[in-house]
């Protein structure tokens, strides 16, 4: 399972384990040694910059901008994954997620405006040592970074650099544009690597806060008494989402009546009573399961497609739960950015099929908003 501790430990804990497999809750907690978020480590994490599995062959910039609006995505969460395979080929495996930071283009479905991208390596490889370093030894372990060019703002693969300096380097204009103008750029363009900070240095962040994903199995947790008063908190929750959305413009009174009237509401009480037991749960991975829905738009027959690369029918593996924009927020500059989903839905090649080994496929992120 996707956890916080080393990579050989997550492949002892999965192999102790008996099936069924639990699900598996994810929460956002912040990391004091942000080096423990670097690609050596294997994390599942949120925000900040992608920390790459495969460290070359990364997602082309066309890869990862939104089919409907054309704007770069976001780099939202990866999930790591080791030790849930029993082939070897898959001994490291992190599915990466994309969002478009334009709440207009948030519609429900398969849409060009959520993307994930399933990578996977096997213990043996060009990039990792077999035995990864442990978190006491983050002062000597080695900062492992693409061996490719990748972008000062973003982190992601770059195909164009500063015309001025020609180091700096960059998936799209539009970063370039903000890195010049708030990352730093215009104050360090010119200066030797050594003596410039890469990035800007701390001078601005650019996308979103970073998290480690702390991991607890949903067993751990005591059942809610379905009472009015134990359910509050949760209604309340829901509530405020329903109204910085604009989903009904009615009362919190009528909430409640609401939530009676339709298919999807039904959808929505049961979403709310199902995440009582642990309300600040962001993620809930549970391959193969079905996902816990918040709407009534649902993936008809076909409409999750198998895998182009081997041809196995693709499964459920994870979802990103709506609770995870409450810790979303923008830098000051990048306000007119918002996201706005319900509960996206991860599917995966049933297979983990090898095609992956390596590289990074493309997988199906289906957005199952609040109606």
């Amino acid at each position: 399972f996707f956890v916080h501790m080393s990579a050989a430990a997550a492949h002892a804990a999965a192999a102790a384990a008996e099936d069924p497999k639990p699900t598996v809750l994810g929460f956002a907690e912040l990391e004091d040694d942000p080096r423990l978020l670097r690609s050596a480590y294997f994390p599942s994490k949120i925000g900040g910059k992608p920390a790459w599995l495969a460290l070359k062959g990364l997602p082309r910039p066309e890869q990862l901008t939104c089919s409907r609006c054309s704007l770069p995505l976001h780099f939202l969460m990866q999930v790591y994954s080791g030790g849930e395979w029993e082939r070897d080929n898959c001994y490291h495996r992190t599915v990466f997620v994309f969002v478009c930071a334009s709440g207009t283009c948030s519609q429900p479905g398969r849409v060009g405006s959520f993307k994930a991208f399933r990578c996977q390596l096997p213990k043996l490889n060009e990039f990792y040592p077999p035995d990864p370093p442990s978190a006491k030894d983050v002062d000597s372990a080695p900062d492992l970074r693409p061996l490719e060019a990748t972008c000062e703002t973003c982190g992601c693969a770059a195909e164009k650099r500063c015309s001025q300096c020609h180091q700096a380097r960059y998936c799209c204009r539009d970063h370039q544009t903000w890195h010049w103008k708030t990352g730093g750029h215009k104050l360090e363009c010119g200066k030797e690597r050594a003596d410039a900070t890469v990035g800007g240095a701390a001078a601005a962040r650019y996308g979103l806060p970073e998290y480690i994903l702390d991991t607890e199995d949903e067993s751990e947790f005591e059942d809610v008494d379905d009472s009015e008063q134990a359910n509050q908190s949760q209604v309340e929750e829901m509530k405020r989402y329903v109204k910085e959305h604009k989903l009904d413009t009615r009362a919190d009174a009528a909430l409640d009546d609401l939530v009676k009237e339709t298919q999807a509401d039904k959808a929505l009480l049961k979403f709310r009573e199902k995440v009582a037991k642990a309300p600040d749960q962001v993620i809930r991975y549970m391959r193969g399961e079905a996902p816990l829905w918040i709407g009534d738009r649902t993936p008809l027959d076909g409409e999750v497609p198998p895998c182009p690369l081997c041809g196995a029918a693709r499964v459920f593996e994870f979802q990103i739960m709506p609770q995870l924009m409450n810790l979303l927020k923008f830098e000051e500059d990048l306000k007119s950015k918002t996201l706005d989903f319900g509960v996206l839905a991860v599917y995966s090649c049933s297979n983990s099929c090898d095609a992956a080994v390596g590289r990074y496929a493309e997988e199906v992120v289906w957005h199952n908003p609040v109606n």
